[in-house]
């Protein structure tokens, strides 16, 4: 699967020379002020998705009491509802991504997932409450592909690793807080839930999803003061708005071309993607096991623990990868890629199975710290290894596996390896173990193996 890719070894480009290229191209691109100020309102927008996202974490018992489904049943929910229709859909908007609009297209996501998620507080059968996690999923799918491709745009190569990585602890402070903040309004509804105008008497949970789909509108609106930006070349060259993308045949040839590299990074970042997912989709449901806390405690816990290892993994990632590239140090962006699984295997395994809450909190906020710096420097480091007239794609292509890894598989694998293991309630803590362990192990060697190939990709593309 992995062998040798059959074009032919291209000479590196000393590093300092690459990076004394990438400088002189900066002057083409946009004042800082406007990048950092999209990146602003992106955060919120990609803050606000996290909520309508990961919301059934919280609301496990209710949800399952109330429609009769088993436990794999409800990691579909979690999982492949949202993932499959994700990830597949993500390739014709990553398409979209390369010719539109960029700032439209993630509005129209907005309005889509938001209004899907008020459906799912409305679903009256299990079959209705999946066909519109399915609908969350859809437009979701919009934002990262756009988002990723619009801030590449707004900011010079050597200077984008922490600008994406600030981006990225959106994703940080959105896990976590929608853990915090869902806690918070869901312990302080009343047990019997709420009256509402025309809707009538609801319980906690659905009104939950009804106060997650709210914002969509309003945001919709403040992003239309972003500005798209102009596409550039690794040049710095402006390319022709009329000129034809690369269509979907010579993409997948570009990607079999370097599979060595490709295959490899997007094997990484499920994997990673795999071991978070995984564990923000159960690990309410552990601490409150081995902590005995309320599902409202747990969710908070988990919450600050997001928020913590994902704000410290995303800024540290972002500004070393940065700093090692000034410093011309080989394949850096894919090192830190690299660092962050090895930081994830020892505190992947330790956290579901301690016993102690300060070992165990300290373990997950590692485990969180170290999937941070892997999937935050995953967007730098596909940035750096394709042409402009390919990134919605590639990364359409990168979340189209991430996703059916990590959203997909992450949550409904441990629930099939705990429903096989004979460990009674411990059985979600061993196979989230279990999990990480293997997941995390495998995604160092595949990185540290694509070391070589990732240079020689990145000399060519920075020739153009």
């Amino acid at each position: 699967m992995f062998a040798p890719e059959s074009a032919p070894r291209v000479r590196a480009v000393r590093p300092s020379i690459h990076a004394a290229q990438v400088e002189r191209a900066a002057g083409a691109y946009p004042r800082e002020l406007q990048g950092w100020y999209a990146i602003s309102i992106l955060m919120v927008i990609t803050i606000a998705s996290f909520l309508d996202r990961q919301l059934p974490a919280l609301l496990v018992d209710p949800i399952r009491h109330e429609f009769r489904i088993s436990i794999t049943q409800f990691s579909l929910l979690q999982g492949a509802a949202f993932a499959l229709l994700y990830s597949v859909i993500g390739i014709p908007f990553g398409r979209f991504v390369d010719v539109a609009n960029r700032r439209n297209l993630i509005i129209f996501g907005l309005v889509v997932w938001s209004a899907m998620t008020v459906l799912c507080g409305l679903a009256r059968s299990y079959g209705m409450l999946l066909a519109a996690r399915s609908g969350v999923g859809i437009g979701e799918a919009c934002l990262a592909p756009a988002a990723y491709s619009m801030i590449a745009d707004y900011f010079a190569p050597l200077k984008r690793g922490r600008a994406l990585a600030v981006y990225f602890t959106a994703l940080a402070i959105g896990g976590g807080l929608s853990m915090l903040a869902g806690g918070a309004i869901l312990g302080a509804l009343p047990a019997n839930g709420v009256a509402l105008p025309w809707l009538g008497e609801l319980p906690a949970w659905r009104v939950m999803f009804l106060v997650a789909g709210a914002p969509g509108l309003p945001l919709a609106t403040l992003l239309l003061t972003v500005r798209e930006p102009l596409r550039l070349s690794h040049q710095g060259r402006a390319i022709d708005a009329n000129a034809r993308p690369p269509q979907v045949r010579e993409l997948m040839s570009f990607i079999f071309k370097w599979r060595s590299v490709f295959f490899r990074l997007f094997a990484v970042q499920a994997l990673a993607g795999l071991i978070g997912y995984s564990v923000v989709g159960w690990a309410v449901v552990v601490l409150g096991r081995t902590l005995a806390l309320p599902n409202a405690q747990a969710a908070m816990l988990l919450g600050v623990c997001v928020m913590m290892g994902g704000l410290g993994g995303a800024l540290a990632g972002g500004f070393l990868s940065d700093l090692l590239e000034r410093r011309a140090v080989l394949a850096a962006r894919l090192r830190v890629t690299m660092l962050g699984t090895l930081i994830i295997l020892p505190a992947g395994v330790v956290w579901p199975l301690a016993h102690s809450a300060p070992l165990t909190l300290f373990a997950l906020t590692l485990t969180m710290l170290g999937g941070a710096m892997a999937t935050g420097s995953g967007p730098a480091t596909f940035q750096e290894i394709v042409p402009n007239q390919m990134r919605g794609q590639i990364i359409a292509v990168y979340l189209l596996i991430a996703s059916l890894f990590g959203i997909g598989l992450g949550p409904t694998s441990v629930a099939w390896l705990a429903s096989r293991l004979s460990a009674g309630e411990n059985g979600l803590s061993y196979a989230l173990a279990s999990v990480a362990g293997v997941a995390s192990a495998l995604a160092v060697v595949l990185a540290a193996t694509a070391l070589s190939a990732y240079m020689r990709l990145r000399d060519e593309v920075a020739r153009g």
